[in-house]
C-alpha cells in the first residue's frame, strides 16, 4: 500500500512539473520563425568562431604530484594511475589541449620538477617540451562500510532486513601550472562519492567516485577556461539556441550557460539563461529559459555559468524535455 502511495505521489509531481514546463521536443522540430530566427550572422560572429577553431592548442602533460602513496586503497587499486588515466582521457577531449602521453615522460623527473615549483630558482625540465603541467594529487581515498535497514513488502506485511553496503570516497586536488614562469593558472579541489552498493569492497566503487569528482572538475574548468561563444542559430522563436561552445570546451549535458550583453555602464551582464541539452564537440543546442521574454537571437554572446546546480523542478522535468 505504501509503495502504491509513493508511486501515485511521484506521478502527481511529474505531472505537475510537466504542466509547468510544458513538453519540449528536439530543436529541429520547431520552425525557423521569420523576423526572429532568421537574423544573419554578423562578420564579428563569423570571425570569432573561426578564430576559436584556428587557435593554437596548449601542449600539456598530466602528472601526479607524488609517484607513490601510503594510502592502502590507493596502493591496492592503483588509484594514482587510474586518476591519471581518467584525467588524460577527459582532457584529451578538450579542444584547447594537446596531450603529451604520460608514457612519454619520466614520471620521477616530473615529480621532482613539481616539488621544485616553490623554490626561488624553480624550473621545469621534462623530456618532452610542454606549455603546462596538469598536476593531480589524491588527498583522500577510502571505502566506507555501513549497515542499512531496508523495508520490503510481502503482500500487506512489512519486512525489515539489514543490508551491508559499501561506498567509495575520493578527494582530488588538480593544479594547472605554466611551465614557462611556474605560475598556477588553476587550482581546484573536488570530491566524489559513489552510490551505496551491496556486494562488498571493489575497485568499481572508487572508479565511480573518481568519475564524479572529475565531472565536478570539468564543470569548474569550463567556467574558468571556456572562451566566450556566440549564438549561431535559433529555432522556435528562440526557444532553442545553437551556440559555438561544445564538449571540446568542457560543456556537457545539463551544463548551464548565460547569454550576455553590455549594460549602460559598458559592463557585460546576463540577460537570459539556458541549459545544454544536446552537446556536440564544437557546438551545443541550448534550451533557453523563459525564451519568449529572453528573445535570444543569432550573434548574442554566451558564456559558461558559474552556477551549475540543478533545481528539483529541472530534474523532475527531464522526462518531458528533449535531451540526449
Amino acid at each position: 500500500m505504501k509503495n502504491i502511495k509513493t508511486h501515485l505521489f511521484l506521478a502527481s509531481v511529474l505531472t505537475a512539473s510537466a504542466m509547468l514546463c510544458g513538453c519540449v521536443s528536439a530543436p529541429g522540430t520547431y520552425p525557423t520563425v521569420v523576423g526572429s530566427d532568421d537574423e544573419p550572422l554578423s562578420q564579428e560572429t563569423t570571425d570569432a568562431v573561426q578564430r576559436a577553431k584556428d587557435e593554437k592548442k596548449i601542449k600539456i602533460a598530466i602528472v601526479p604530484e607524488r609517484a607513490e602513496y601510503t594510502n592502502a586503497f590507493v596502493q591496492k587499486y592503483e588509484i594514482n594511475k587510474l586518476v591519471g588515466d581518467q584525467i588524460e582521457a577527459l582532457c584529451g577531449g578538450l579542444s584547447m589541449f594537446e596531450i603529451v602521453a604520460r608514457q612519454e615522460l619520466d614520471i620521477i623527473s616530473a615529480e621532482e620538477a613539481v616539488k621544485n615549483l616553490g623554490s626561488p630558482n624553480a624550473s621545469i625540465t621534462l623530456p618532452k617540451p610542454v606549455d603546462a603541467l596538469l598536476v593531480y594529487s589524491i588527498t583522500a581515498c577510502s571505502i566506507d562500510v555501513r549497515d542499512f535497514i531496508e523495508t520490503d513488502y510481502v503482500g500487506d506485511r512489512r519486512v525489515q532486513r539489514k543490508v551491508t553496503k559499501y561506498c567509495g570516497l575520493v578527494t582530488l586536488k588538480i593544479t594547472l601550472v605554466n611551465t614557462k614562469n611556474q605560475t598556477k593558472l588553476f587550482t581546484k579541489t573536488v570530491s566524489g562519492k559513489s552510490k551505496w552498493t551491496p556486494g562488498g569492497e571493489s575497485s568499481e566503487l572508487l572508479v565511480n567516485a573518481i568519475a564524479e569528482a572529475l565531472a565536478e572538475f570539468i564543470k569548474q574548468f569550463a567556467y574558468d577556461f571556456a572562451p566566450t561563444g556566440y549564438v549561431i542559430q535559433t529555432t522556435g522563436n528562440g526557444r532553442w539556441a545553437k551556440i559555438s561552445l561544445g564538449s571540446g570546451t568542457g560543456l556537457k549535458l545539463h551544463s548551464k550557460v548565460e547569454f550576455i550583453t553590455k549594460d549602460a555602464n559598458d559592463q557585460w551582464r546576463p540577460f537570459a539563461y539556458g541549459e545544454v541539452r544536446e552537446p556536440n564537440y564544437d557546438y551545443s543546442w541550448v534550451l533557453v529559459s523563459d525564451f519568449e521574454a529572453a528573445k535570444v537571437r543569432n550573434n548574442a554572446r554566451v558564456k559558461v555559468s558559474a552556477h551549475q546546480d540543478r533545481s528539483l523542478g529541472e530534474i523532475l522535468s527531464d522526462g518531458f524535455i528533449y535531451g540526449k
